[in-house]
């Protein structure tokens, strides 16, 4: 029986989970300054300075459409290694880790799947709760992946 360790975090009161093995640190928002990047795409905030590393940091609010209300004192980073490039998305707050057994996982059902890209991987159930999990690299374009892995250092940016 595989068991998948997820971590959770909530946006907009919804609860979603991804894959912890991809999970290379959670940070606090207001530690950091993000510089923004003119006419960057739909959801890219700006770059942090990540221990000497440019990194490209996403509001999953924008790129999930909801209504952006700004963050808090919870809001967080969630930094995801993408083939050796750091990637962030801004969260709500990081919230549980917890693992999920093989009989709590569900694929998405077909119907849902077509609007999705790939991002949802399935959902999970956790003793009352239903919570959806994401490959959050799945959320983003060929062409933003393709800029993540072409950012400069920060002592260079």
């Amino acid at each position: 029986m595989a068991v998948l360790q997820l971590v959770t975090f909530e946006l907009c009161g919804e609860e979603f989970a991804i894959d912890i093995d991809i999970v290379n640190g959670i940070l606090k928002l207001k530690s950091y300054t993000i510089v923004k990047i003119p006419s960057a795409s739909n959801g890219l905030e700006g770059i942090i300075n990540l221990r000497g590393k440019a990194v490209p940091v996403f509001n999953m609010k924008k790129r999930f459409h909801y209504a952006d209300t700004g963050v808090s004192e919870d809001s967080k980073i969630i930094a995801l290694n993408n083939n050796g490039a750091i990637v962030g998305f801004i969260v709500d707050d990081v919230t549980d880790i917890f693992k999920l057994k093989d009989e709590d996982f569900e694929p998405l059902p077909s119907s849902i799947t077509h609007n999705c890209d790939g991002y949802i991987k399935g959902i999970g159930k956790n003793d009352d709760r239903i919570i959806i999990i994401l490959d959050l690299i799945k959320a983003l374009s060929d062409k933003e992946l393709k800029q993540i892995h072409t950012v400069p250092s920060a002592a260079t940016a």
